[in-house]
């Protein structure tokens, strides 16, 4: 029997507001306040050796991290991302539709920000060629 994976991608906001400029009809330029988008990032997640929780790893432009109680029900997921040398960040996420989770990440020192993220549960056999 193949062991249950997750393939996990995640969006991350900027807390900060982008100011830009936006074109409308019979106005020249206005002013446009909306969130930034910081990163994407993605990750598998599977069981670990004692097999009592999730863990797995994740990588974007900051590098590779450790995600560690990564916890999914069918209405809540968290984990814990953990780059070496750096404080841990938080993610809770509440299912949003039938494919998207929204939430928040938090930082050590307090910062927060929005982010959203889809899970596909893959079998083991997902991470071998064909």
């Amino acid at each position: 029997m193949e062991k249950q994976l997750y393939s996990i991608h995640v969006i991350v906001f900027h807390p900060v507001l982008g100011f830009g400029f936006n074109y409308e009809p019979g106005v020249e330029t206005a002013d446009k306040i909306k969130n930034a988008m910081i990163h994407a990032m993605h990750g598998i997640v599977g069981p670990s050796q004692s097999k009592e929780d999730f863990c797995g790893h994740m990588y974007d432009i900051y590098g590779t991290s450790e995600i560690i109680n990564f916890k999914i029900s069918d209405t809540v997921l968290s984990f814990t991302k953990q780059y070496k040398g750096r404080p841990p960040i938080d993610y809770i996420f509440m299912i949003k539709d039938e494919d998207i989770w929204a939430g928040e990440w938090k930082s050590e020192n307090g910062t927060t920000g929005d982010s959203k993220c889809v899970v596909i549960p893959v079998n083991e056999s997902f991470l071998e060629p064909d």
